[in-house]
């Protein structure tokens, strides 16, 4: 993870001005990609088999 990236998940990049990250940007850029493979798919699967019933 890039440095400022780092700084920018728990606020404290103010040298270069930039804003905390969301919620929904903390989870994208602080989470495995492989961990979000495995949890979207879980919600894709869970959607299928809902509209599927």
């Amino acid at each position: 993870m890039a440095r400022s990236s780092h700084k920018r998940m728990h606020g404290h990049d103010l040298a270069n001005r930039l804003a905390e990250y969301n919620i929904f940007q903390k989870w994208l850029y602080g989470t495995p990609e492989w961990l979000i493979a495995a949890e979207l798919s879980i919600l894709v699967g869970f959607a299928a088999e809902t509209i599927d019933d």
